[in-house]
């Protein structure tokens, strides 16, 4: 099995964490190092990522997430937004690649 359909085939989702197991910060700045080569609409790269380990922000959050355990009990909880206007940028973003052509949007 290769290594990709491995890692889909074998993936869980976390419901519960280990308690006093915080995440690092170089853990979180690996993660982030290998999220930005992860493929994204247009390859416009128009997320963002807010990083939360305060428990009293977490806390509102897991209110704000109808009581969800795992975000109280996660080291870390992490808020991924996106800019829904990213497209309008796209022309600077694909400035220099020579086979690529930007359209405005014409409504349709």
């Amino acid at each position: 099995m290769s290594t990709f359909e491995s890692l889909v085939k074998e993936r869980r989702s976390a419901s519960n964490f280990l308690p006093d197991n915080p995440i690092t910060r170089k853990e979180l700045d690996e993660i982030f190092e290998l999220v930005k080569f992860g493929p994204s609409a247009f390859n416009l790269q128009h997320t963002n990522y807010i990083v939360v380990t305060e428990p009293e922000v977490k806390e509102k959050i897991r209110e704000a997430a109808n009581g969800q355990y795992k975000v109280h009990s996660a080291s870390a909880v992490i808020i991924v937004t996106g800019d829904k206007l990213a497209y309008k940028d796209a022309a600077r973003i694909y400035e220099g690649l020579p086979e690529f052509r930007c359209y405005e949007s014409t409504g349709i």
